[in-house]
């Protein structure tokens, strides 16, 4: 299974992604669709679990989806007590996947106090709904827990269930003479039945439980499965051997017990069960379907490829009837064929591009029920039969859509790639200077491939930063709870993408910025109820595209940054003097100082001064800047502005001073030559522009040069919804560069977002407009 490890270890952790995030919304409201959600989450970790020989993670996943059932069929509520173990369950797993992924195996830790409470979570469901389920004194109650019960009152909650809609069976079980540990096998018997489902079981659990009972055991079941399903279930277990299965049956208010064998396998439309299940579909004005799919001979994870297929066709919830049954399907312990019946509002294509898009399933069958002559029949099978494979014929497997390239390679490709663009743009140069035309044509052929590779190996490296934002949701959840407050967290723009590289470091930054708005930033409900605000307080994690940036926002509605404080606190440390006249933007800025801290007090989340000046570094290291925004009483504002890749960068190259630069192209809306110039108050440049007044910024200027002889050109140019126009010497052209981070000596140089090397061999410095 070392082969597939990768894929169950990623496929695994997007799953428990799900999970984490449903829960969030779970916890708010009670919603069907999500508990659906999380419920396959759950079914589909547990099917790959044990899959791959992972029994811890598939004990834990067994459990909480045994209790997520309850919930989704109403049986049970969502309480502070179930998602608090459903979170702590979530931990759970994610530590062991962490210990697969990094040695290949579950380590050894006890799992004992995430399953214990499942456990009991189900004994006291399993005692009040047979409390609810019938009218039996107090008395008979206590009994029943000791099995001294009286025929009636079992018969009483066996009824209820068949009036419900499920069936009851007896079923009598024995063991083999070579069986050394009956009670063991029994325990595996348990394991595959589930236990809300179990009625009575003769003897009762007292004698059971002491583990050296060797006779023969009856159980009650009520559960929707036919005969077949459950008979093959039980006798799929080693050295379990069936004396007798019956299907209790109500008559004349009572009930009678018939039917001592296993039914032989039938065809789905002799089973009345499942025609029954159809003919109420079909009248809720549903479309149902019967699909047979097959298996490639070569397919691993089997049980996953058939998840894949149910989330497919619109999840679980959908399915009425599968064979092999489910837990034949999630134990692996089918061929290659499936058969299932489900329900959709989707018609055939839809569902059969649904089924035939994932890899790895040829459809071999798909037929749409009707209702004739009363009765609900299966129509002719709209799939043509796959041809058998001629003697001879290559036995090739469907290769799959996607493939896992380790990240060193990518990293190694993008640095590669580096060296030829240089070398691109120095040949460029070289084609100009000579002439030749048939130098020239290949340049420029040479260039246009570049130019194609360059833009597949960046949208390979590009990434959703919700990525990363996903992981904030639960930590903001988490810590809130500690520190007692109401919290509402808003994210948007999580599609936005930025470079792999950058998007992987991210994760620090943005947790210390949130942990600040959480304990600083946010006041405790009774504070904010007494100023005239809502005692949840807001949170919120932006990203947006700005250019070839990206920015990211993390801002908060609390009472914001005390200044004099901060400049007290600065004074105190010796960083600045009391006589020193800072600005506002000045004095928050002091806040990334290393070991800079206003809490008074250590605690688990601030005071050591370790946060924001992490935060700075960090954001530094990966050529971006952070800004800080506040008003006190309202809230504050960090935002962090990213290149969105620190590799390849189109830009316009402009000549200042007889010096190159170069411009992003993806900040510039427009180039001009000098226009007529305007004055406003305080001496300020200002041109009209698209019909707007925009002020005029002169780089020669702002680098303290000379001022220019001649009227240069101006580059209009975007922050977010502001503009500018850049005035430079001259325009060279257009040219495609390699960004190369500056060195730390000239790191703080606000102006500059890197450097790059010309086809000429020279250095040319970047320029970071929205820095003007």
């Amino acid at each position: 299974m070392n082969e597939y490890l990768t894929m169950f270890i990623d496929e695994t952790r997007e799953h428990l992604q799900a999970w984490s995030d449903g829960m969030l919304i779970l916890e708010k409201h009670e919603d069907a669709e999500t508990i659906a959600t999380i419920f396959r989450a759950a079914h589909t970790i547990k099917g790959m679990a044990m899959t791959m020989g992972f029994t811890r993670m598939g004990e834990v996943t067994h459990k909480a989806e045994n209790v997520l059932d309850d919930v989704r069929q109403g049986k049970r509520h969502v309480d502070s007590e179930l998602v608090d173990l459903l979170f702590h369950s979530l931990d759970q797993l994610e530590s062991l996947l962490s210990d697969v992924e990094e040695t290949g195996q579950e380590s050894a830790e006890a799992i004992s106090d995430v399953v214990d409470p499942f456990t009991s979570l189900a004994q006291v469901q399993v005692a009040t709904q047979e409390i609810a389920s019938t009218t039996a004194t107090r008395e008979e109650v206590e009994m029943a827990t000791n099995q001294h019960v009286p025929s009636e009152m079992i018969q009483g909650i066996a009824r209820q269930a068949m009036e419900l809609g499920s069936r009851v069976y007896e079923v009598q079980i024995g063991f083999a003479t070579e069986c050394i540990m009956p009670m063991a096998r029994f325990a595996q018997l348990l394991q595959r039945i589930d236990q809300n489902e179990l009625l009575l079981t003769i003897p009762d659990a007292t004698v059971l439980e002491t583990g050296d009972y060797a006779g023969e055991v009856t159980l009650v079941l009520a559960t929707q499965e036919d005969v077949e399903t459950l008979g093959e279930r039980i006798a799929d277990i080693s050295e379990v051997v069936i004396v007798s299965l019956r299907e209790w049956r109500m008559t004349d208010g009572g009930h009678a017990e018939h039917g001592v064998a296993l039914l032989p396998k039938t065809r789905v439309t002799d089973d009345d069960y499942v025609v029954k299940v159809v003919e109420l579909a079909l009248k809720q004005n549903k479309r149902v379907y019967e699909v047979g799919v097959r298996l490639h001979e070569e397919t691993v994870l089997k049980s996953a490829r058939m998840y894949m297929v149910f989330e497919a066709i619109g999840g679980q919830d959908q399915l009425l009837y599968t064979r092999p049954s489910m837990r034949e399907i999630e134990e692996e312990t089918f061929l290659r064929d499936v058969l299932f019946v489900m329900w959709s509002t989707e018609g055939v294509e839809g569902v059969k591009r649904a089924v035939e898009g994932v890899s790895d399933i040829v459809l071999v069958q798909l037929r749409e029920w009707m209702v004739e002559d009363g009765k609900a029949q299966s129509g002719p099978n709209l799939v043509q039969p796959p041809m058998k494979e001629q003697k001879g014929e290559s036995k090739g497997k469907k290769t799959n859509a996607t493939v896992r390239v380790d990240v060193d390679k990518l990293d190694l490709l993008m640095n590669l790639f580096s060296e030829i663009a240089i070398d691109k743009t120095r040949f460029e140069s070289l084609a100009t200077e000579f002439g030749d035309a048939r130098l020239v044509d290949t340049v420029a052929h040479m260039s246009r491939a570049t130019n194609d590779l360059q833009e597949l190996i960046m949208s390979i490296r590009m990434i959703p930063v919700g990525s990363v934002f996903q992981r904030f949701p639960r930590m903001v959840r988490d810590t809130a709870r500690s520190l007692h407050k109401e919290i509402e967290f808003i994210m948007s723009g999580e599609e936005t993408e930025l470079d792999r590289m950058v998007v992987e470091e991210l994760a620090d930054p943005l947790m210390h910025l949130l942990r600040n708005s959480l304990d600083h930033g946010i006041e405790e409900a009774t504070v904010r109820q007494s100023t005239g605000k809502s005692t949840s307080g807001h949170i919120y994690l932006r990203a947006y595209p700005m250019g070839n940036r990206v920015v990211i926002e993390v801002e908060d509605d609390g009472h914001g940054i005390h200044r004099d404080r901060v400049f007290r606190k600065a004074v105190e440390r010796g960083l600045v003097s009391a006589s020193d006249p800072l600005s506002d933007a000045q004095v928050y800025h002091l806040l990334f100082a290393s070991g800079f801290s206003t809490s008074d007090q250590v605690s688990d989340l601030s005071g050591r001064g370790v946060g924001l000046d992490v935060v700075k570094a960090k954001i530094e290291s990966l050529s971006g800047r952070v800004d800080v925004e506040s008003a006190e009483g309202k809230g504050t504002k960090f935002t962090i502005t990213l290149p969105v890749t620190l590799a390849l960068l189109q830009s316009i190259m402009v000549r200042m001073d007889g010096h190159p630069f170069a411009v992003p192209l993806a900040t510039i809306e427009e180039i001009q030559e000098e226009p007529e110039v305007k004055q406003v108050g305080g001496g300020q440049e200002v041109v009209v522009w698209r019909g707007k007044v925009t002020p005029l910024v002169r780089v020669r200027n702002t680098f303290m040069l000379d001022p220019a002889q001649e009227r240069g050109h101006v580059l209009f140019v975007a922050r977010g919804r502001d503009h500018i126009g850049l005035v430079v010497d001259d325009v060279i052209g257009q040219q495609e560069v390699v960004l190369k981070p500056l060195p730390k000596v000239v790191k703080d140089v606000k102006y500059y977002a890197g450097a790059t090397i010309l086809g000429d061999g020279q250095v040319a410095l970047v320029l970071d407009p929205g820095a003007f």
